[in-house]
């Protein structure tokens, strides 16, 4: 059968037709490929979260604990990524399995954050936000932004927006951006897209109730402590060394001096007093000292009126200290170390047993909010295997 001429005439109209075509069909094919594949990734997602095991009902006074075992780790030339699960414990019930595995090549687990709400975990997947909501145990919305590294979170006190700091962890990268994501519309504002020689990125620690945000920039052994004024679009480094901040955000202790302690072997010497302060204005509210002991921090109550804390007996480092004298110290720990409370402006009173403390105030414990001996009891508490990590322990 021979078509018609008109059919088969090469005219100016169809060779650029087919130039546009030979041109952008690739990319179109690309664009409905990467589209196609990300869904199906989700549905996967989906798939294996769903548990047939109903989520357990929660009783008044207890607790409920996330926390992370590393199922596997994937290497690349670049660096190795990990995989984990996510489980999820209510008093002293069999833990669930939330999250059979999150993370993958281009997807790591690096932090969590929890909705003040407790209705949705976000998992900072580094080239993405996931957001999982904790009754269904479902992903139901991903978060994808410019530079995509490293990104500081953290909820509003509503749990309707994010406060997102977007920069690469690195230190040739001083683009920085500063947005407010809406979950309700989907929407996203910039605040602030600048560079700067002096940020190398900044943790979120907290939205506060006045829309100050809190932040803090790692460097090395300690952090510094910046803050974001929503009400200024305004941001400020403190100068300040940013400590242990109170649940609210209102107070924040911060060491203050140091004691001799010869059984120090890194440094020869330990905290001997927290100055408690606004984080905002600095203003000293209160101090812990030691008295010539060292200090250590426990937690704070959540609306920032009352502290926990411990002293112990150390040996000066100006006298000699062998081995033998410092394990000697540390197996009289339980008749040298002693636990206190402190309300703010208040009095110091000894207390026994801390961890009953923690539970009354409800505190939500994380290794930013509370001691590493706390988590550490958390950990023994439930029977987790070293490599467990607690995520979060609420009431």
């Amino acid at each position: 059968m021979k078509l018609p001429e008109s059919w088969t005439k090469v005219t100016p109209l169809s060779k650029a037709l087919a130039l546009v075509l030979f041109a952008f069909l690739p990319f179109i094919g690309f664009y409905f490929g990467f589209i196609y594949s990300q869904q199906l990734y989700e549905n996967q997602i989906s798939t294996n979260q769903q548990d047939p095991t109903p989520t357990l009902a929660v009783q008044s006074g207890q607790s409920i604990t996330i926390y992370s075992e590393p199922v596997d780790h994937i290497d690349t030339p670049e660096r190795s990524w990990a995989v984990e699960k996510l489980y999820r414990l209510v008093g002293n019930n069999s833990p669930e399995v939330i999250i059979p595995s999150i993370g993958k090549v281009g997807e790591y687990p690096s932090s969590y954050v929890l909705s003040p709400d407790k209705q949705t975990l976000l998992i900072n997947l580094e080239s993405k936000f996931a957001l999982f909501d904790l009754n269904t145990k479902k992903i139901y919305k991903t978060i994808v932004l410019d530079y995509g590294n490293y990104r500081g979170v953290n909820f509003s006190p509503d749990s309707k927006k994010l406060f997102i700091w977007d920069q690469k962890y690195a230190g040739s990268d001083k683009s920085y951006s500063a947005y407010i994501y809406d979950l309700t519309t989907d929407t996203k504002s910039t605040l602030n897209t600048n560079t700067s020689e002096q940020i190398s990125s900044l943790s979120v620690e907290k939205w506060r109730d006045d829309d100050i945000v809190i932040l803090s920039q790692p460097m090395g052994d300690y952090s510094v402590l910046w803050i974001y004024d929503l009400n200024t679009n305004s941001l400020q480094n403190k100068n300040q060394m940013f400590g242990h901040l109170s649940q609210n955000g209102q107070i924040m202790a911060v060491e203050d001096s140091q004691v001799n302690d010869s059984c120090n072997e890194y440094s020869g010497t330990d905290i001997g007093s927290y100055k408690i302060v606004n984080p905002v204005t600095l203003r000293v509210v209160d101090q812990l000292s030691g008295s010539g002991k060292v200090v250590s921090f426990i937690a704070i109550k959540p609306d920032g009126k009352e502290i926990l804390f411990s002293t112990q007996d150390t040996i000066d480092s100006s006298t000699s200290a062998d081995v033998s004298k410092c394990t000697a110290l540390y197996q009289q720990q339980e008749t040298t170390l002693k636990y206190y409370s402190k309300s703010i402006q208040g009095q110091i009173i000894p207390i026994d047993d801390y961890m009953e403390i923690i539970k009354s105030w409800k505190l939500d414990s994380t290794e930013r909010s509370v001691s590493w001996g706390v988590m550490k009891n958390i950990k023994l508490n439930l029977n987790l295997k070293d490599d467990f990590e607690i995520i979060y322990q609420y009431y």
